[in-house]
């Protein structure tokens, strides 16, 4: 999946490619590290990937 990420104006594409739902919420902490967004509340990140997206307002991936 491609998300697009707008931080402060700043515009980040990222790719996640997980092999489980838990990877993919893992990936992403890290992305939100790295743009500085705060920790994902732990009920998301039981979800996986699409409840942090929606959690965080990422919209929706730009590719499956």
């Amino acid at each position: 999946m491609l998300f697009r990420v707008d931080r402060e104006g700043k515009i980040f594409d990222v790719r996640v490619t997980p092999e489980s739902p838990k990877e993919a919420a893992a990936l992403l902490l890290w992305i939100f590290d790295v743009v500085h967004l705060p920790p994902p509340p732990p009920a998301a990140m039981r979800q996986g990937c699409c409840a942090l997206s929606q959690t965080f307002n990422l919209g929706r991936p730009l590719t499956p």
